[in-house]
Formats: C-alpha cells, structure tokens, sequence
C-alpha cells in the first residue's frame, strides 16, 4: 500500500463505531490457532484493562495529546485530564520545528495539532521512554503481528490512522489525520481494538483489521512504542 506522509494530526471528536468485548491471551498459539469445532480467539494486550483510560476529547486537534495521557495512565496510574497534558504540550518545545509540541490554530508555517515525531518527548515528560517509527525507517513495525509482539511484551503503542475510514464516514481518505492507541489484537478473528478518544463509542472500539490496516497505512504505519 502506498501512503501519504503524516504531517500532523488534527482530528475532532465525532461520533458512531462499534464495542466489542474482549478476552486477553498469551502469545503463543498466533493466527492459525484453531479447534476441531472454531478458531481460538487470541488476543494480544489487554484492550479490557486499558478500556478505564479512555477518555473523549473535548477540543478539536488534541487526539494525540489524549492518547499520550491514555498510555500515561496505563503505565503509571495516575492519568493527566485533558487540560493538563494540553498545558505541558503547549510549553514544551517540539523536536520538529520551533513551535511547541502542540498549536491549536494554523499558522503560515505551521498546521495545528501535533507532530507524531514529537509524542516521544510528551510521554518523555511524563517519565516514559519511546520511540517514533515509520515504514521508512529500519526496523519499523509494519505489520499487525509486529504490533502484536509489541502489546503482548508490555508496550503500549499509539498509531496515525485516517479517522473517515474507521468511522465509515465520508472525506479525504489518502491522508492521516488522526491518533489511537492500540490496546489489543486478535489476530484469530482478525480484530483490532482501540482506545479512540475522537469518538463517543471510542472505549474499546473494535475494527475490522483489514480496515485498520488500511487506515494505518495512510500514516506510512506511523507508530509510537513505549520502550
């Protein structure tokens, strides 16, 4: 699949999706694990645990910054409110350009909302190490299995992906212009489970993985992994 390049994402809370529900899993056992009578479900992550750190936001181009404050939560327990992680995020200088790591409103050189590239230093605040990759970089994920291995060592992972795709609604769909975090994968059932603070029906919002794959890639498979 070719992708456009991420440039920042933007995305608005909006509303319609579909919840599943969920059972962990260990790793072993991968996509072809099947009984006499069904296919085994096995899940990666803990899309059920993680479901108590959604949270919806409630101001246009701060997807990303929710989804850092999310994996926060999921670390460390204590889980900074929108309005907090927003401050730091507009006093902390982005790693990309000149600006801060967050700007609500375009400017001449600049488009608001948050560069992928600069989450790392956001969760960095916050005491957690992570790293940005892409599909152009050696050694990125590129795959829903590779995401798979991740969630199930312990990480937690949020990705670029283009919202109208997966809440079936119409727009640009060549480009991302949105941020989830990844919180499981049942690669058996062929399910990817988010936590996606755009939409009201975000909390372990369950989709089809091909139209994850699809979205995602849109990011160039844009990933940023706790370490």
């Amino acid at each position: 699949m070719v992708a456009a390049p991420l440039s920042r994402f933007v995305r608005a809370a909006a509303g319609a999706a579909l919840v599943g529900a969920v059972a962990s899993a260990a790793f072993a056992g991968a996509a072809s694990a099947e009984t006499d009578h069904a296919p085994v479900s096995t899940v990666y992550g803990d899309p059920i645990s993680a479901a108590q750190h959604w949270r919806l936001q409630h101001r246009d181009s701060d997807c990303a910054e929710m989804a850092v404050a999310d994996v926060v939560g999921e670390i460390t327990g204590r889980q900074p409110s929108e309005r907090e992680i927003l401050s730091v995020a507009q006093r902390l200088p982005s790693t990309v350009d000149g600006g801060p790591v967050y700007q609500d409103t375009d400017t001449a050189t600049r488009k608001a909302g948050t560069s992928p590239k600069d989450l790392p230093e956001l969760l960095s605040y916050y005491g957690i190490g992570a790293t940005y990759t892409d599909r152009n970089l050696p050694g990125a994920p590129d795959s829903v299995v590779d995401l798979a291995r991740d969630l199930e060592g312990g990480q937690k992972v949020i990705v670029g992906v283009n919202a109208e795709m997966l809440w079936h609604q119409p727009g640009n769909r060549t480009h991302a212009d949105h941020a989830v975090v990844v919180t499981g994968i049942d690669l058996t059932r062929r399910v990817v489970y988010l936590n996606d603070s755009g939409i009201r029906t975000g909390r372990v919002e369950a989709i089809p993985m091909s139209v994850f794959v699809a979205s995602w890639a849109t990011s160039d498979d844009a990933a940023v992994i706790t370490q």
